[in-house]
């Protein structure tokens, strides 16, 4: 019934000797897995009958060429019967269970002679440690669609599993370091793989530290979809039988995520600060999506955007709109990354669940077929370029409700944000909105290294310092609860980003209680200096108030505009004569 045909490698190379031979006949342990009519089932093998019979614990083996060697396990659990089929000759009878390297589990959930998962390990290189591993998903016996995981970083490591399918539990699975993972739909009529939901995510370890530095997530999705559906997530589509329009498969949704701070994140493994969320209807067809490994069990070709291309396929993706995302409380520890969300600007097909608070969000409404992003003097940000709009949530902050939102705007479309609106009383008016002339803007590579660099070892140690010392001279003029709590805060913190972010909120609510002391002693001023007298001398002083007190409210517009273009350490001198004055 079948050739004798140990090891898989083996089956590889006869691969180019034996052309003309069927591929069936070449690999053997293809035969057990191969559908019959369509369906996988397990009641047509001659050792069926004693299948039927097992109890749970027990098992069987089977020597298919009578070579005194088992190729098969068979074994009953509590409801499955689960056959292990020796792709690479190293089973003994004395096993308990097949290994993790070059096996296959085929598993019948109610031990009906019908398949309902396969899980697959592919070790390719031959040292007993798998590098692909997938997971068959089957409906009634018929093979719906599979997950597929290519093992780049070559650690063994790939999913973890209950009962013969993916857990759901990512956070066991390894999202470190470089790793490849995609979803795959069968299609039936077609005896083919269509890349669908998922396809892929790319992990990628740039420092070699053991964790991931960038994400990308690819939705492949039928085109159009995304105005109705979320196919990237939604399972019922996942199940159903081929249609001719789910083969029209575009990328409809690109995820791409960077850990700029990249600090060491012990308590946290995941870390994604930065990223791009974007949609649009670019056809599926990329160099080398086409995958075949010969080890594979049929059909042995998948459809993925290979690994080594993936981020360069995410930043000059043709994007109909962008969102972008940054972590300004450092609190991000999805393993997905960081990404839009389903709130005020709706980017399709963006993901979930979200992150809401102190967390950037910008959005750009143009088409655009590149990811550039620049950095504010006025804010000591990093921005989307191209962005119309942008806002900050603040909130939950020692247990606080809404705190207030500070938003960003690009009032004449250069690209760069010009106007920032700060309402940290949610009372929904703006305690100061300034405008800038010059945005201090210049542009910055999207590099990761480059940008942590310019951004953990100038741009974070800059901004506490300058946060800190202007903040000490408010003080003198100024006091706020909530700024004392943020204070508070920040001193205990241990992310620098987090600091700066809480630094930054309790600046904003000092300076306003100081302009506000400051614009009370003006009108103070103002009322004494227009005090009449008929006297000269009287009158000659009175002149000297008005003119000092309009030196003074002179003065009071030259630190709010400072401050506003974030000109701190100028602002903080402006602030010092302002008190000193008399």
């Amino acid at each position: 019934m079948l050739v004798s045909m140990h090891m898989r490698t083996l089956a590889a190379a006869l691969l180019l000797l034996c052309a003309a031979v069927p591929l069936a006949a070449q690999q053997w342990w293809e035969t057990v897995t191969a559908p019959t009519n369509g369906k996988l089932v397990l009641t047509g093998f001659k050792w069926w009958p004693k299948a039927q019979k097992l109890k749970p614990g027990e098992k069987f083996f089977v020597d298919l060429n009578k070579d005194r060697k088992p190729e098969l396990m068979v074994r009953r659990e509590e409801k499955n019967l689960v056959v292990i089929v020796d792709d690479d000759g190293d089973m003994k009878r004395s096993d308990s269970d097949g290994d993790k390297d070059s096996d296959c589990y085929v598993v019948d959930y109610n031990a009906d002679g019908v398949v309902d998962r396969m899980v697959d390990y592919i070790d390719n290189n031959g040292d007993n440690v798998p590098d692909e591993m997938e997971i068959r998903y089957y409906q009634n016996g018929e093979l719906r669609y599979a997950w597929f995981w290519e093992d780049i970083d070559k650690d063994g490591k790939m999913w973890d599993l209950e009962n013969y399918q993916y857990s759901a539990k990512p956070y066991k699975c390894d999202m470190l370091g470089d790793n490849l993972f995609y979803l795959n739909k069968y299609d039936a009529p077609r005896d083919a793989w269509i890349p669908f939901s998922e396809c892929p995510f790319a992990f990628y370890d740039t420092d070699g530290d053991g964790r991931t530095e960038m994400v990308v997530r690819v939705s492949a999705s039928p085109i159009g979809s995304d105005k109705e559906h979320d196919y990237a997530n939604n399972y019922k589509f996942m199940w159903a039988p081929m249609e001719d329009y789910m083969r029209n498969i575009g990328n409809v949704n690109v995820r791409l995520s960077y850990s700029i701070k990249n600090a060491d994140t012990a308590k946290r493994q995941y870390a994604a600060d930065m990223g791009f969320t974007m949609n649009g209807e670019a056809p599926y067809q990329y160099p080398d999506q086409a995958y075949t490994n010969p080890k594979r069990r049929a059909p042995k070709t998948v459809q993925r955007i290979p690994w080594n291309k993936a981020v360069d396929v995410a930043v000059r993706y043709p994007a109909r709109q962008t969102g972008y995302t940054w972590d300004e409380y450092d609190d991000n520890d999805r393993w997905e990354g960081i990404f839009w969300m389903w709130e005020r600007r709706i980017v399709p097909n963006t993901g979930g669940p979200n992150l809401k608070w102190n967390k950037r969000r910008e959005y750009d409404k143009d088409p655009s077929s590149e990811r550039k992003v620049y950095y504010s003097g006025v804010d000591r940000r990093i921005h989307l370029f191209g962005a119309e709009e942008g806002w900050i949530e603040v909130g939950q902050i020692r247990g606080s409700g809404k705190i207030g939102e500070v938003r960003m705007l690009d009032t004449d479309g250069n690209g760069y944000f010009d106007t920032w609106e700060y309402d940290l009383d949610n009372d929904g008016v703006p305690e100061r909105t300034t405008t800038v002339r010059d945005e201090k803007a210049r542009m910055l590579p999207l590099d990761e290294k480059q940008l942590h660099d310019l951004y953990t070892r100038e741009v974070l140690p800059a901004a506490i310092a300058e946060n800190e010392r202007l903040i000490g001279k408010l003080k003198t003029l100024a006091e706020d609860e909530q700024a004392a709590v943020f204070l508070v805060l920040a001193k205990d913190c241990d992310s620098p980003e987090r600091q700066r972010y809480l630094l930054d909120l309790a600046r904003e609510k000092l300076f306003a209680k100081a302009l506000n002391e400051l614009d009370r002693r003006s009108k103070a001023q103002e009322a004494n200096s227009n005090m009449s007298n008929s006297r000269s001398t009287q009158h000659l002083e009175n002149q000297k108030r008005s003119a000092a007190w309009w030196e003074f409210t002179r003065g009071i517009q030259d630190f709010r505009g400072a401050y506003g273009a974030g000109d701190y350490a100028r602002a903080g001198q402006l602030l010092e004569r302002l008190v000193a004055s008399k």
